[in-house]
């Protein structure tokens, strides 16, 4: 989203994409903001309500609380369809990502239709794979903590062997607080990606 000045908000971006083009060239392009920009301040305006109330709820949000009282509401305040805990079968091993996001309610119901052994045709479907952690817990390092609740594995490493077993391009971790998006095919998988901070913004 870009500020009254044209300038983009503030954002981390580790190799994912070009500085120039991200600072200088996207924000020039007005067409895009232009037709967006509506939209955009009203997503924007309601994830701010659905912050103010969760924090207001929560002093230590685990795992699950974050996912229903704020990550889930702004996945379907960003137009996302999603999945809840898709299985995932990869090199023998199973894993279930968090949610598989969708385009449309239609997409979805043909995701849906697949049954567990047709997971190719399954990911086919999807537009990226969404990993949710509590809020503010570290995204880089291995933690035992209580509040994880199923695994306490590095969280980007995890959203890396997600995307490669699933074979999705795009991959979004959160913790509520930033929100990452990782990329497949990029030279690193797991320390190439771009972040924002929303509680920042």
């Amino acid at each position: 989203m870009a500020s009254e000045s044209g300038k983009l908000f503030s954002f981390h971006n580790v190799g994912l994409f070009s500085d120039h083009f991200l600072s200088k060239r996207l924000p020039a392009e007005s067409p895009l903001w232009s037709s967006q920009k509506a939209a955009a301040q009203t997503a924007f305006d309601r994830i701010l309500v659905q912050y103010k109330k969760f924090i207001s709820t929560y002093k230590n949000p685990n795992e699950a609380q974050t996912e229903d009282d704020f990550i889930r509401p702004v996945l379907s305040i960003l137009d996302y369809s999603y999945i809840v805990q898709t299985p995932l079968k990869h090199k023998g091993k199973f894993n279930q990502p968090d949610y598989s996001l969708f385009g449309d309610e239609k997409t979805k119901k043909e995701a849906g239709s697949f049954k567990v052994k047709e997971q190719e045709a399954f990911y086919s479907k999807a537009l990226a794979i969404c990993d949710a952690k509590y809020w503010g817990r570290p995204l880089d390092i291995k933690l035992s903590d209580k509040k994880d609740t199923f695994t306490n594995i590095n969280p980007s490493f995890q959203i890396v062997n997600y995307l490669v077993g699933a074979n999705v391009d795009w991959g979004i971790l959160t913790n509520g607080k930033l929100w990452r998006l990782h990329y497949q095919k990029a030279s690193s998988r797991s320390s190439n990606f771009y972040e924002v901070d929303l509680e920042d913004l």
